[in-house]
């Protein structure tokens, strides 16, 4: 048997709704936290047709155990271009993790070769909100001495406590001192070195209002309190210090909800008398003495920014600019507001030095609520933002442009991903989730032997957390909601033209009488199609019309879609409601001759449990017309049906349910008036080859030759189906044993030979396992890889690549799988 390897091609996750869960490092290296995990980007993985950078998620990482809400890389004050390789995660865990990448020395290698490892484990008592840690030393070349460089690290806590811990050599950080803000919160934090000291600034942004100034020695053990800047109206979001600029000043900026930034300079009190000032000095300043250095310091509250209309979530100050081998901090801020837009401020010579907003790109219109933060690029020529949405925002310039430009970007679901489908011909993926979205992956083709994995579209945005998926045709599909309706929706003509640029897919025969695109009304549930129409005068319109809510424009691109598109451009319309289930609906199923649609329901009652039919279209007179026409109604469980499954020439009916049992329902043959084709159950479990628990999943071989059902009492069950004398029967040939719940499973043929079978179990941890058993069913499934590249939570969904047939070799296959982890994820399995 040829030994089997998988690689992971696409990884999509969302990015967590917290001010600090973004961080790009000098070394060029994106983090960004999805639920546990922890996403490695790496810009220089993806270069776009037009040479304008973009990233792709490449890794990811796992330690906590429940959302992590900051990331920050470990950084040198002393020295800001040195390399970055630890950097910091906390989490609702209570737990601080640090992290170290190896085999990276000395270059900015691909991130997806680098290897990420847990250095350190910080166990505390309350979930933890925010951190920031710097080397208090030169920190060593190699990964052996620089894990053990001297380095100070601060926490703030949900309740109100900030502690603070020191790293001297190879054992680690160690508990140093403790400050408490009683009930108060520490919202953000930052720790640097001023010019001409040997202690350590500690600034603590809280909900009062106030930006908290402490000293704090290298050894941690004692803290002093210096100096309370006021002046903010409402919580401070965001503290940071700059490096020193040209004149060896060190300032400081804060931003909170009062919509403003507030910039703060730090003067050695010789250099800057205050008596001797004007009244604005002598009013916004404070003086204090740092603790063990003796000398002293004056803060001075220099500029205040006006410009966003909303809470502000980050504040930045641009990466620092090396002249004459030393590093240089320019007087650039990047500001990110819920506002929904991104700001960059700079001072202006002209006007005599006064800060005034230079660039300021976002979003106009879509679904988003505003931006929770923001990232410089280590160059300054890129801006990273992400969203309310949990989504990743990309703009870039280049040296010449003075404008920015959206880029391609990694993103995702950010909540459950529950359901996923692939098109018949194998072309793209469709996933859908709690996050209320319908998204479309799919490669984009750069050359004939360059491919990569991107989301072209989101379909649907509905306002309801969605709970599964069909596809109904080649751009088409229906979806179940948190709601009694199945919405049907269809690809329109700047979908389809865009697909088709961008994939290199023939859509010729789907274009006609397609709509330009779809929008969603304000309040409204259902994408309305968007046509092309001639323009008229207000004076010839209906005063209700005069004022159209339309955010869709047609784009025609050239790389796949930046965010801003997506939200509103790749919208799908909806062609059809079906109404009828009395609760929400819980699965969905299509045949692959696209003719049937099987409908369920959540249910207590068996009345609630039937399976609905629904006629999708009728080859025989109109092939290319929807008809949904309900059909039948099939009473095979008494509870919820989880999961349902059409054989592959559509002969039978798979549904499973929590009822811990399977249905067989077979197609009957005759005609009827009133019925095309009926289908009637033929067969169920029993005790003897049923489950003891829900059962969860089901699916066929290509050749319908046997079906497996995986159920949460931790076992995989495979049947052989075989009619004899017009009766189904039905043989239990293999039940193989895991130590965890089944949530999913898919089969298919060996795609190197079509010898024997390939399945692939999804299990509650976040696993997936690859077994294979022959055609003849006379050997146990063998056990062949485990994917490295797990999901963290349960396994959802896992879907293989259409079967294109029995005389189609291929050396891989593909097979792409969803959890509650946000991720979705394809694997191309090859043999070695």
């Amino acid at each position: 048997m040829a030994h089997i390897t998988s690689n992971l091609i696409y990884l999509s996750a969302g990015c967590n709704t917290s001010p600090h869960c973004v961080a790009w490092g000098n070394n060029n290296v994106v983090l960004y936290a999805s639920d546990a995990n922890i996403i490695v980007c790496d810009p220089t993985s993806l270069k776009t047709a037009s040479e304008r950078p973009g990233f792709r998620a490449c890794q990811s990482l796992r330690h906590h155990s429940e959302s992590v809400n900051c990331v920050r890389w470990i950084t040198f004050p002393g020295d800001a271009a040195a390399p970055q390789y630890q950097f910091i995660s906390l989490s609702s865990d209570k737990t601080c993790v640090i992290w170290t990448v190896r085999g990276s020395d000395g270059e900015n290698g691909l991130a997806d070769s680098w290897k990420f490892s847990v250095l350190q484990q910080l166990e505390l008592k309350v979930p933890l909100q925010v951190g920031r840690c710097i080397y208090t030393s030169q920190p060593g070349h190699f990964s052996e001495s620089r894990d053990s460089s001297a380095a100070l690290l601060t926490i703030a806590g949900i309740d109100g406590s900030v502690t603070i811990w020191i790293r001297k050599d190879k054992l680690g950080f160690e508990l140093a001192n403790t400050i408490s803000f009683g009930r108060g919160q520490v919202l953000d934090l930052d720790i640097t070195r001023l010019s001409g000291s040997e202690s350590v600034l500690l600034a603590c942004g809280g909900d009062d209002g106030k930006i908290h100034l402490f000293g704090l020695l290298l050894s941690g053990a004692q803290s002093t309190k210096l100096a309370v800047l006021e002046g903010h109206e409402d919580w401070i979001r965001t503290v940071e210090f700059s490096l020193p600029d040209t004149s060896g000043l060190t300032h400081m900026l804060s931003a909170g909800q009062d919509c403003t930034v507030r910039l703060w300079t730090f003067y050695a009190k010789e250099s800057y008398n205050v008596d001797s000032g004007d009244l604005w000095s002598r009013v916004n300043s404070k003086q204090f003495v740092l603790p063990g250095s003796g000398k002293d310091f004056v803060v001075v509250f220099d500029t205040l920014l006006f410009g966003h209309e909303n809470w502000i979530y980050g504040a930045h100050w641009a990466p620092p600019l090396v002249e004459g081998g030393k590093a240089v901090q320019p007087l650039r801020i990047l500001t990110a507001s819920m506002d929904k837009t991104v700001v960059i401020w700079e001072p202006q010579a002209e006007f005599g030095g006064v800060w005034s907003d230079t660039s300021r790109v976002g979003e106009v219109g879509g679904n988003n609520l505003g931006f929770y933060g923001c990232q410089f690029s280590p160059d300054g020529q890129s801006i990273l933002s992400h969203s309310f949405s949990g989504s990743l925002h990309l703009w870039t310039r280049s040296e010449e442009a003075t404008t920015w430009t959206p880029s391609v970007v990694s993103g995702g679901h950010f909540s459950s991903v529950n359901d996923i489908t692939w098109d018949s011909r194998g072309l793209y993926v469709l996933s859908t989730g709690q996050d209320q979205s319908t998204r479309l992956h799919a490669p984009w083709l750069l050359d004939t032997d360059s491919e990569e994995w991107h989301e072209m579209g989101r379909p649907q945005v509905h306002g309801y957390d969605l709970q599964c998926l069909a596809r109904t045709g080649p751009f088409s599909f229906a979806s179940g909601a948190e709601e009694k309706i199945v919405r049907h929706f269809q690809a329109p003509k700047s979908f389809l033209l865009n697909f088709s640029e961008l994939s290199k897919v023939d859509v010729s025969g789907d274009l006609a009488n397609a709509p330009e695109g779809a929008n969603v009304p304000a309040l409204g549930l259902s994408n309305k199609a968007v046509f092309e129409a001639e323009e008229r005068a207000d004076a010839d319109r209906h005063p209700t019309d005069r004022y159209p809510e339309n955010s869709f424009s047609a784009v025609r691109l050239t790389q796949p879609p930046s965010e801003e598109d997506l939200i509103q451009n790749t919208l799908w319309p909806e062609t059809h409601k079906l109404y009828g289930h009395g609760y929400e609906i819980s699965s969905l199923a299509c045949n692959h001759s696209c003719t049937i649609l099987a409908s369920a329901s959540r249910a207590t009652r068996p009345e609630d449990a039937e399976i609905y039919l629904w006629r999708v279209r009728d080859p025989a007179t109109s092939p290319s017309k929807f008809l949904f026409n309900r059909e039948e109604r099939l009473p095979a469980h008494t509870l919820t049906v989880t999961q349902m499954a059409f054989s592959h020439n559509d002969r039978f009916l798979l549904s499973v349910s929590r009822d811990r049992t399977w249905v067989l329902s077979r197609q009957q043959q005759q005609k009827t008036q009133s019925h095309s084709w009926q289908y009637e159950i033929c067969t169920r479990s029993d005790k003897k080859n049923g489950h003891s628990r829900i059962v969860w999943c089901c699916a066929w071989t290509p050749d319908d030759v046997y079906f497996a059902t995986g159920s949460r009492d931790k076992t995989v069950c495979v049947h052989n189906v075989k009619e004899e004398n017009g009766q189904v029967l039905v043989e239990l040939l293999h039940r193989l044993t895991f130590d965890e719940p089944i949530t999913a499973l898919d089969l298919t043929l060996k795609f190197t030979d079509h010898t024997r079978y390939l399945l692939v179990v999804g299990i509650e941890d976040g696993h997936v396992a690859v077994h294979s058993f022959d055609r003849a069913g006379t050997e146990e499934p063998a056990h062949l890889l485990t994917l490295p590249d797990k999901h963290h939570k349960a396994v959802n969904r896992i879907r293989f690549q259409p079967f294109l047939g029995e005389g189609v070799i291929h050396p891989s296959v593909l097979v792409a799988t969803c959890g509650a982890d946000c991720a979705v994820k394809i694997f191309k399995l090859s043999t070695a």
